[in-house]
């Protein structure tokens, strides 16, 4: 496996696009000869009261 390449997305409220709402981690591992890939997606979501919680998929 290559090393993998990260991509980190952050979510934000509509209304006002200031307050984030969590990030979206996506992983992406590639074969060395990119015959086959591997995609591993995090979430984390902002919890009110300023605490974080992981959510694999």
């Amino acid at each position: 496996m290559r090393e993998a390449r990260r991509t980190e997305i952050t979510l934000r409220q509509p209304e006002t696009w200031q307050e984030p709402l969590g990030t979206l981690q996506i992983n992406r591992y590639t074969k060395k000869a990119r015959s086959r890939e591997i995609l591993f997606y995090e979430l984390t979501w902002v919890i009110s009261s300023g605490r974080k919680t992981n959510h694999r998929l």
